[in-house]
C-alpha cells in the first residue's frame, strides 16, 4: 500500500517537474518573441491615442475598455486560429493579407494628413458632428488599426516560432495576445488619464514643488496628446510602407543600388517615403472615385 502510494507521489512529482519545465519554455518563447515585436507594439501605442482626441474626458475610459475588450477578441478569437490554419497548411496566403492590411493602414495615416492639409472632404465642422457618431467612428477606426497591426504582431510571432509543435505555437501565441493588449492598453490608459495625476498633485500634495509639477504637466498633456496623435498617424505609415516594401521584394526583387544613400541612415526613410507617396495616392484615388459618385 505505502509502496504504490510513494510510486504515485514520485509520478505526481515528475509530471509537475515537467509542467514547469514546460511553462519554463513557453514563457522563455514568449519573452524572446515579445522583444522581436517590440517596434510594432510601440507603434500600436502611439496610434491608440490619436483616436481619443477630441473625446470628453469622461468617456476615455469607458472607450478605452470598449476597444480593449475587441481587441482580445479579435486576437483570441479570430487572429491566432486564424494564422494557425494558414501558417500550417497555406503559409503562402499571409503575406498577401498584410499587404491588404498595409493598404488600410495607408489609407488611414494619408486620410489624416490630409486632414491636416485641409484637402481632404471627409473632414466636418465640429458644430455638425454628432458626438455619439463621432465616438463610434472613433471606436470602430481603433478597432480596425488594432486589427491590422495585432495581425501583423501574430504574424511575426508566428513566424518566429514556425518549427516548434502546434500546441506549443497556440500557448505563445495566446500568452502574446494577452500580454500584448495589457500592456498596450494599460500604457494608453496611463496617457490619457495623466491629467487625473496632475491634478491630484495640484489638490492632494503639499509640497510647493510637486504642485508646480502638476501644474507643468496640466499645461504639456494637451501637446502630448498631440504628438502622439502625429506620432501614431506616421507610425501607421511607416508600418505600411514597410509592408509594402518588403512585399515587393519577395515578389518582385529590385536593384537597390540607386538607394545606398538611404541605405546609409538604415532602412527607415525607405519604408517612411514609400509609406508617403502611397498613403497621399490612396487617398486621391479614393477622393476621384467619390467625385465619380463610385465610392
Amino acid at each position: 500500500m505505502s509502496s504504490g502510494i510513494l510510486l504515485l507521489l514520485d509520478d505526481v512529482i515528475a509530471l509537475t517537474q515537467n509542467v514547469s519545465i514546460y511553462s519554463s519554455k513557453i514563457a522563455s518563447s514568449s519573452v524572446l518573441t515579445f522583444k522581436k515585436v517590440s517596434g510594432v507594439v510601440i507603434d500600436d501605442i502611439a496610434v491608440t491615442p490619436k483616436y481619443l482626441s477630441e473625446i470628453s474626458p469622461s468617456r476615455e475610459i469607458p472607450i478605452i475598455f470598449k476597444i480593449l475588450k475587441f481587441s482580445l477578441i479579435n486576437k483570441i478569437v479570430i487572429i491566432l486560429p486564424t494564422i494557425l490554419l494558414l501558417s500550417y497548411f497555406i503559409p503562402q496566403v499571409i503575406l498577401p493579407i498584410l499587404v491588404l492590411g498595409a493598404f488600410y493602414l495607408l489609407f488611414e495615416g494619408g486620410e489624416k494628413i490630409l486632414e491636416w492639409v485641409g484637402v481632404h472632404e471627409e473632414k466636418e465642422t465640429r458644430s455638425k458632428v454628432d458626438p455619439v457618431k463621432d465616438e463610434n467612428k472613433k471606436i470602430k477606426g481603433a478597432i480596425k488599426t488594432d486589427f491590422v497591426l495585432s495581425a501583423e504582431i501574430m504574424s511575426i510571432a508566428s513566424n518566429e516560432n514556425i518549427k516548434l509543435p502546434i500546441f506549443d505555437q497556440f500557448s505563445i501565441l495566446l500568452l502574446i495576445s494577452i500580454l500584448l493588449t495589457v500592456v498596450v492598453y494599460g500604457l494608453v490608459l496611463l496617457i490619457v488619464r495623466s491629467d487625473d495625476f496632475a491634478i491630484y498633485l495640484i489638490e492632494k500634495q503639499t509640497k510647493i514643488f510637486i504642485k508646480k509639477l502638476g501644474y507643468y504637466l496640466i499645461k504639456i498633456i494637451p501637446y502630448l496628446l498631440k504628438i502622439l496623435s502625429v506620432i501614431g498617424t506616421f507610425a501607421m505609415i511607416f508600418i505600411g510602407g514597410e509592408i509594402i516594401f518588403n512585399a515587393i521584394q519577395y515578389y518582385l526583387p529590385l536593384n537597390l543600388d540607386g538607394l545606398n544613400l538611404f541605405f546609409k541612415f538604415g532602412t527607415i526613410p525607405i519604408y517612411l517615403c514609400v509609406g508617403l507617396v502611397l498613403s497621399i495616392l490612396i487617398n486621391f484615388f479614393y477622393l476621384f472615385l467619390r467625385r465619380l459618385n463610385l465610392f
